[in-house]
């Protein structure tokens, strides 16, 4: 049987709607499975091409996952989160591991773009 939900248009939604759908779910498919206490969403649009990508701030502390496992890959079930709005669809991001920074000493930023 074939899936019939459409993919989430966000052209018509706003950066804070689209952190507050990404945010609940990267607590539930991510951060509830790796320890990851404190984090904060920023969704970024590019007006050159119209691109978008979620910028997760990950507030490091002792049995967080590191900034190398990002960069590695190796966080359970991080490498893609998918969100879902009722009425809207839905959107697959996938992690872009090269993309992952260190903010400073315990804190780094990995992106997600959509698939």
């Amino acid at each position: 049987m074939k899936n019939n939900i459409a993919k989430m248009d966000v052209s018509k939604m706003s950066d804070e709607e689209l952190s507050d759908i990404f945010t609940e779910a990267f607590e539930a498919q991510v951060a509830s499975y790796n320890n990851i206490g404190q984090f904060e969403v920023e969704f970024v649009r590019e007006t050159s091409d119209k691109s978008i990508r979620a910028e997760v701030s990950i507030f490091g502390m002792a049995g967080t996952p590191t900034l190398d496992d990002f960069k590695q890959a190796k966080v359970r079930s991080a490498s893609n989160v998918t969100m879902k709005k009722e009425g809207r669809g839905t959107l697959k991001m996938r992690l872009v591991p090269a993309a992952t920074i260190s903010l400073n000493t315990n804190d780094y930023l990995v992106v997600y773009k959509p698939e």
